[in-house]
C-alpha cells in the first residue's frame, strides 16, 4: 500500500480532517494533501509521528522482499529518498532477525552452531599457541 493511501485511510478511521492531521504535525493541510495524493512523501521523523497518532504502522515503501533461498539472497529496492531507504533496510533487518530466531529454535540448528563455535575457538587457540 502507498504510503498516502494509508495516510487517507488511517486519517479517516479517526474522523479527522487534513486540518486537523496537519495541526498535530505543526504542518499546513495542503502537505497532507499532498501526502495523500503520493505528490510528496513525509520524512521518516513525520512517518514516526503519524504511527503514533494513528497506532498503526506504516506500510514499508519501496521494498521489496522476494524471500531467501539456501544462500540466504534477498534483494531490496529503494528509492534515492533516505527515509524510504531507511524503512526499507529496517523492514529486511526485522525479516532476518525473525528468521534468526526461528531457525535458532530447531534443536539441529543449536547443535550444528555449538559444533561451528567449538571449531572455531580451537582455529583461535591453535592461532595463538594455546593449543
Amino acid at each position: 500500500m502507498e504510503i498516502g493511501k494509508w495516510i487517507r485511510i488511517q486519517r479517516q478511521k479517526l474522523h479527522i480532517s487534513q486540518s486537523a492531521l496537519g495541526k498535530l504535525l505543526c504542518l499546513s493541510p495542503s502537505t497532507i494533501s499532498k501526502w495523500e495524493c503520493n505528490a510528496q512523501s513525509p520524512t521518516l521523523e513525520h512517518v514516526r509521528e503519524l504511527e503514533r497518532i494513528f497506532g498503526a504502522q506504516a506500510p514499508d515503501q519501496d521494498c521489496a522482499y522476494y524471500g531467501y533461498d539456501a544462500g540466504m539472497e534477498v534483494e531490496i529496492r529503494y528509492s534515492q529518498n533516505a527515509a524510504k531507504a531507511e524503512r526499507c533496510l529496517n523492514t529486511v533487518a526485522r525479516l532476518f532477525l525473525d528468521l534468526g530466531q526461528q531457525l535458532f529454535k530447531d534443536p539441529a540448528v543449536q547443535a550444528e552452531f555449538a559444533a561451528w563455535q567449538a571449531k572455531r575457538a580451537a582455529k583461535e587457540a591453535a592461532a595463538y599457541g594455546q593449543n
